[in-house]
């Protein structure tokens, strides 16, 4: 893409150029013409000043070109920032997604750890009052003994 681009524009550039120079020789052309029909003097001032102007219009064309260039690097500097600053968001989003991934995994065992906890609590709980339920009965039965013994001894 990038490539196709610069292709373009180095077309484009060309075209321009050729086109200067067309123009450029279009106007030698209609200076010799038009000197054709001049006095030697005039004919000389005026390849002077035709000169000096060619000369001054080529010096604009170039510094206006050289201004165009400077600005294409610019913009593609730029562009080449665009696209690290896209770079540096795509890994951010990607970390983002995995932190996000592995949060919601440690969430998970988190959760099943906790029904794990919750199941072991109310097996304690359970094994408690079972243990509970016996030692009642057993002192029930503790106190039935200590009753049926105390029948049995003579009284004093």
């Amino acid at each position: 893409k990038e490539q196709e681009r610069r292709s373009k524009k180095e077309q484009e550039r060309e075209g321009r150029r050729r086109t200067q120079h067309n123009n450029h020789l279009q106007q030698q052309h209609n200076n010799e013409t038009t000197t054709q029909r001049m006095p030697r003097e005039t004919k000389q001032s005026f390849y002077s000043v035709s000169l000096e102007k060619s000369k001054e219009s080529i010096d604009i064309t170039q510094k206006i070109w050289q201004e165009r260039e400077s600005c294409s690097e610019i913009y593609r500097q730029i562009n080449e920032l665009k696209a690290v600053k896209n770079e540096i968001n795509r890994d951010r989003l990607t970390q983002r997604e995995g932190i996000n991934r592995r949060n919601a995994e440690l969430q998970d065992v988190a959760n099943e750890s906790l029904r794990e906890l919750r199941k072991f609590k109310e097996a304690v709980s359970q094994q408690l009052q079972a243990k509970k339920a016996h030692n009642i009965q057993i002192q029930q039965r503790t106190e039935e003994i200590n009753e049926h013994i105390r029948k049995l001894e003579p009284s004093s």
